[in-house]
């Protein structure tokens, strides 16, 4: 029996040893996890470590190389890879899987709690990450609804009438003579003024300046959202009819026209900053007959919106 115990006691040691191993292994696969989702787009990269890693371990992320799942001949089509007619070129490495592919890795050197004759331990854990779906932001876009097209392809040289005429329509609608007249539309002084002066009021709906009244053209047909480069006779035509409705209205489709939508608008502009002249009143702030004077005049404006909207069929 007394024989057994050194032999109880070496196997005890190996256990807790190994038990040791189990949790930083867990811990280092976590650490390197943390490392590559770190590196995912938008974030910035920078590998901050968890407060349970030692400071004396590494932790980094960076490319993973190639990857034999992605070499598949889908991959490198034509249309993604090139050559392709008529002189458009392809960006080679924007629809490239791999370019998202990275890897996380972790590493630690550690004692062992028991047996330390057995001498200092080390382990090594990678996860790898393939994550790239093109988003605006990672392409340099602006919008989800920019085009793609002209950053994954290089496209020819337009002729050089076409440009021209694009850039004499272009000019001709940044120096129209007309041009101020459509400032209400998405400039108008009195949005401004009030989104400015009732700023710091959080029951003011208009803090963020005039809204934008320019009609849209509608990217839906039939339920189901088309492609903007749709170019058919038939969607192109509905698409038009549409924005013609959105101008001058369409009873018919129970489309009001943009005139009676925007008094409406200016409608609810002066309710809205008559609610706030009226709270100055109650609270006691300002001069009083003079905020009540300014409620008179905008009734005024609001009886000319209504019969500017009586005017009009929609």
């Amino acid at each position: 029996m007394v024989l057994c115990l050194p032999i109880l006691l070496f196997v005890m040691a190996l256990m807790v040893n190994f038990g040791t191993m189990a949790s930083w292994r867990v811990r280092e696969l976590g650490a390197a996890r943390h490392a590559v989702w770190a590196s995912r787009h938008p974030r910035s990269g920078a590998v901050r470590p968890p407060s349970w890693w030692p400071t004396d371990a590494t932790m980094e992320a960076g490319g993973a190389g190639r990857m034999a799942e992605l070499d598949d001949p889908r991959v490198n089509h034509p249309v993604v890879r090139g050559p392709l007619p008529m002189g458009t070129r392809v960006d080679p490495d924007r629809l490239d899987p791999t370019g998202g592919y990275r890897q996380g890795s972790a590493a630690i050197t550690r004692d062992f709690p028991l047996l330390a004759a057995l001498g200092p331990y080390r382990m090594e854990a990678n996860v790898r990450l393939l994550d790239r779906e093109w988003q605006h932001r990672e392409m340099g876009l602006w919008s989800t609804r920019d085009r793609r097209m002209p950053v994954i392809y290089e496209l020819p040289q337009a002729d050089q009438g076409f440009v021209d005429a694009y850039q004499r329509a272009a000019i001709a609608v940044i120096y129209a003579p007309f041009r101020a007249d459509l400032a209400p539309l998405d400039r108008d002084d009195e949005f401004t003024y009030y989104a400015q002066r009732f700023a710091a009021s959080p029951t003011f709906p208009y803090r963020g300046g005039p809204p934008d009244f320019h009609p849209r053209l509608n990217l839906t047909c039939g339920g189901s959202c088309r492609a903007d480069c749709d170019t058919t006779p038939e969607y192109v035509d509905q698409r038009v009819e549409q924005l013609v409705d959105q101008i001058q209205g369409n009873p018919d489709q129970n489309v009001q026209s943009l005139a009676y939508r925007m008094a409406g608008s200016f409608i609810n502009l002066y309710q809205a900053v008559q609610r706030e002249l009226q709270a100055q009143i109650d609270a006691g702030t300002g001069n009083a007959r003079a905020l009540q004077t300014e409620i008179d005049d905008l009734d005024q404006k609001i009886d000319a919106m209504e019969r500017f909207r009586a005017g009009i069929s929609n």
